[in-house]
């Protein structure tokens, strides 16, 4: 087995893919989030996913 070692540009493809990853880990987390009571009852809402959505479809992000 070779190991090949790669040219700093080389590299761009592979920090934005880990780029992208991250980000679609955390629009999934915050998506996927429910209404929580903390300590103290601190309450933390979930996002309104009627209203995300429409946001999306007003960018273009979400086609359907």
């Amino acid at each position: 087995m070779t190991i090949q070692r790669l040219i700093s540009w080389q590299l761009d493809p592979l920090f934005a893919a880990v780029t992208q990853a991250t980000e679609e880990a955390v629009d999934n987390a915050l998506i996927a989030a429910k209404t929580m009571i903390g300590p103290n009852y601190w309450v933390v809402q979930a996002l309104p996913q009627d209203q995300l959505k429409a946001i999306l479809r007003n960018h273009n992000v979400l086609t359907q």
